[in-house]
Parts: structure tokens; C-alpha cells; sequence
């Protein structure tokens, strides 16, 4: 039996709009009423000129009332809001929900172990980001997908986060994700060097350079020797909605003076060397 999870809170780009328009249009017909008492005062005491700039400017004022209606009813609708389902018999995700704050309801729209990774909160054009649910066993990475609500269509965006992220990798608006070049599929991978700390634009699905390390320098605090399958971790802090604070670390050899160890052995250290600020253009 699935009960539902805590639904996240995502923006609301036209929440209150229905009482901005209603309130803009008061204050609009208040002033081309104003004005057309004018217009009939000055009519009756013979100020032709008065009377003609007095009616140029409430035709302004009714077109402008217009144009700002039909920039109101051009607003994108309010973000729905996505959540997990649990399965109370696992502790798992069983799928993902839909609700719908025009429609006060809820809906499934994924089936299945899914949970949402990133909705775009101020450009969300219908489509949502998910990985995999927990799972038994260990998963040192897990893959990005985007999911069409409209189509129903899911696909891979060829990029993958850590499992074990300890810092928020997405950007509070959810619409950039920092990762390096180790989290992309074999098919974007040769297009960067192993140097480069990437840029994932959720929106446009594009993937851009944010900057560099240096020699001896990581982003990853794990050496290889210490890692499980593959697994890696980048730490982000956000500063902001475009700029953000990348953790370096400082790569060296060093005696291995572990149990065991040949003697003239070396492991591989990191150590933490500084955040570094990187800034979308």
C-alpha cells in the first residue's frame, strides 16, 4: 500500500494574478473616469484644446488597460507541485504525483521506484527532472532523467549525480546543476576535459563549461583508491541563483603507512584546499 509523501514547494508564477488584474483594472477605469469628468467640465466651459489632449489621453489609458490584460492572461500558469509516493511495505518510492493547484487534485504520473531530483521553479515548461529511488545494495551513481508531464515521455539526459552527495549540487531555482565531467555518459564526455567543472542547464538541456582545476587539484574528496565503483561527490555551495562556491581539494602522494603496506608504497591524498567561487555568464 503506497501513502503519499510531503509535497515540495515549487513557485507559483501566476498565484495571486486573478487580484492583481482586478485590483490594476480599479485603478485604471478610477483614472479614465477621472479624466472623462475633466473632459466633460472642460467641454462645458469651451477649452476646446483642453478637451482634445484630455481624450488623447484616456484612449492612451484604455489601450494601455488592454495591453496589460492581455500581458495578465499571457502569464504561465502556477507550477503544479511533485512528490513521492511511499510504499509503506519498503519504506520506498512507488512512483511520483502530480498535484495540481488550478485543479485541487492529484494525480500519478510515474509508476515505480522514480523520486523528483529538480523542477525548474521560474522556467518549469511542463517537463521535471527524476532518478532512482533507494534501493538495497549500494548504487555509487544515479542517472538524471527528464520527464515530459504533457507526452508522458521519459529519456535520459546523459547526465548522472553521486549517490552520496553531501551538498546541494542544483541551484535553488533548480535550474542548474554543477557536476564534472566523470557524471557524463560516453557520448557528451568527448566533448570536455577531465579538468573542466561542468554546467548542466535544466532547461535547455545544454551542457557548458563553468570553469577549471588546476594540476593537483580535484574536485572529488575521495582518492581513487578509496572509492567504491566509481562513486564521486562534488560539493556545491549556492551563493546565489548564478553564482556558487565549488570545493577544491588538493591532490598529493604520500607514504602508505597502512597495515601491510610495501615498503616505498604511496597512496593518493586529498585534503582541502579552498572554495573556489565560479559565477554563470
Amino acid at each position: 500500500m503506497a501513502t503519499l509523501g510531503t509535497p515540495t514547494s515549487q513557485a507559483c508564477p501566476k498565484c495571486g494574478t486573478g487580484w492583481k488584474k482586478i485590483g490594476f483594472s480599479f485603478i485604471a477605469l478610477f483614472v479614465v473616469a477621472g479624466i472623462s469628468s475633466l473632459v466633460l467640465w472642460f467641454q462645458n466651459t469651451g477649452s476646446a484644446s483642453k478637451v482634445k489632449e484630455l481624450e488623447t489621453q484616456v484612449q492612451g489609458l484604455e489601450l494601455d488597460l488592454g495591453l496589460k490584460n492581455v500581458e495578465i492572461d499571457n502569464l504561465p500558469g502556477p507550477t503544479p507541485l511533485f512528490y513521492n509516493a511511499v510504499d509503506e511495505a519498503t519504506g520506498y518510492s512507488s512512483g511520483i504525483l502530480m498535484y495540481d493547484p488550478e485543479l485541487n487534485e492529484s494525480k500519478e504520473i510515474i509508476t515505480g521506484n522514480r523520486v523528483v531530483f529538480a523542477v525548474p521553479k521560474l522556467d518549469y515548461d511542463g517537463k521535471i527532472f527524476t532518478v532512482m529511488g533507494p534501493v538495497d545494495g549500494d548504487l555509487p551513481s544515479r542517472e538524471v532523467n527528464v520527464f515530459d508531464v504533457a507526452t508522458e515521455i521519459s529519456k535520459t539526459t546523459g547526465i548522472s549525480v553521486a549517490s552520496n552527495a553531501t551538498d546541494n549540487t542544483v541551484s535553488p531555482s533548480e535550474r542548474y546543476l554543477v557536476t564534472g565531467v566523470e557524471f557524463l555518459d560516453n557520448v557528451l564526455k568527448v566533448d570536455y576535459k577531465e579538468n573542466q567543472i561542468l554546467l548542466f542547464d535544466l532547461v535547455t538541456e545544454k551542457v557548458s563549461v563553468l570553469g577549471t582545476y588546476r594540476d593537483g587539484e580535484d574536485l572529488d574528496a575521495a582518492a581513487p583508491n578509496a572509492r567504491f565503483a566509481n562513486l564521486r561527490d562534488i560539493q556545491v555551495h549556492w551563493l546565489s541563483p548564478t553564482c556558487a562556491n565549488v570545493r577544491i581539494y588538493a591532490v598529493s602522494n604520500e607514504p602508505d603507512t597502512s597495515e601491510g603496506a610495501e615498503p616505498g608504497a604511496t597512496v593518493q591524498v586529498r585534503r582541502h584546499k579552498e572554495w573556489r567561487e565560479f559565477c554563470i555568464e
